[in-house]
């Protein structure tokens, strides 16, 4: 290999000259440590530079290698629409998401602390698809509620004697939103509807005091979570490919609250169950 240029070392502050022996060992001895520091996982910084970070940034979802489907969960528990746009460049447009899952409404239309006018909401979905860095957005429509539970944690709620025909009403607009864009729809509503509705029963897909104990209402039982991570599959099924990204964006019914692994795409969470037959559809 030849080298050019100065072929000299510094020792003590003054540059003294390298023999020719030297020069013959001196490069091929920086070659090994350079490749050393490669197969190690990391390139050693250069001295004086600043350091590099030791975790590169996240590839784009066209650079990933793996053959299985991956499944983020970016569900917040309490957030609305509002929310959710105010953290949509971070949590969203950072991933480089294949494929968005957008699941908002509940908070924006039964959250007393937290409400958000039904043609406000509308516009905050529309801002979040225009703003997707995908065009494969799955919408989700709003689950039925169990509105006696929900009227007495939110006393002061405006439509507290009607939420039920309340919440239909941010339904509707989901509905106009995916007319309107063109969107497939997971629709929640219907499943649970065409299941015995949101029931006071021990088999309601909605959390009530005979099958969770609690006076909850608004949450999906594990079966629930399970049911619609099959509507949403359904809805991916022929678009998504070997190594894509699946983004699940919404709140706590996202994120699972009250089942295991709450917050992650592991466990009884509707993304565990959205990447489960997903890729088991693949490895088919």
């Amino acid at each position: 290999m030849r080298v050019r240029g100065d072929m000299s070392r510094v020792t003590g502050g003054r540059r003294r000259a390298v023999s020719g022996k030297q020069r013959s060992t001196f490069v091929p001895s920086m070659l090994r440590l350079a490749l050393g520091a490669v197969f190690l996982g990391r390139m050693m910084p250069l001295a004086g530079a600043a350091d590099a970070p030791l975790v590169p940034k996240r590839p784009p979802a066209a650079d990933r290698s793996s053959r299985c489907i991956r499944v983020l969960n970016r569900g917040v528990g309490g957030n609305t629409s509002r929310d959710g746009l105010a953290r949509f460049d971070r949590d969203v447009v950072a991933a480089h998401p294949d494929h968005l899952v957008l699941f908002f409404g509940m908070n924006d239309a039964c959250n007393s602390a937290k409400l958000v006018p039904v043609d406000q909401f509308e516009r905050n979905l529309q801002a979040m698809i225009d703003r997707s860095p995908t065009s494969s957005i799955v919408l989700v429509s709003l689950n039925p509620i169990i509105a006696d539970y929900v009227a007495a944690r939110h006393p002061r709620h405006p439509f507290r004697g009607s939420l039920q025909q309340h919440l239909a009403k941010y339904d509707a607009a989901v509905r106009r939103l995916a007319r309107r864009n063109h969107l497939p729809l997971a629709d929640l509503r219907k499943l649970i509807e065409t299941r015995g509705g949101a029931s006071l029963q021990c088999d309601s897909l909605i959390r009530n005091e005979k099958n969770s104990g609690a006076r909850d209402g608004v949450h999906l039982t594990a079966d629930g979570y399970r049911l619609l991570a099959g509507r949403v599959a359904e809805q991916l099924r022929g678009r998504v490919q070997p190594g894509d990204v699946v983004l699940c964006f919404g709140d706590s019914l996202t994120f699972g609250a009250h089942v295991r692994g709450a917050g992650t795409a592991t466990g009884e969470t509707y993304p565990a169950w959205v990447g489960r037959l997903l890729n088991r559809t693949l490895s088919r």
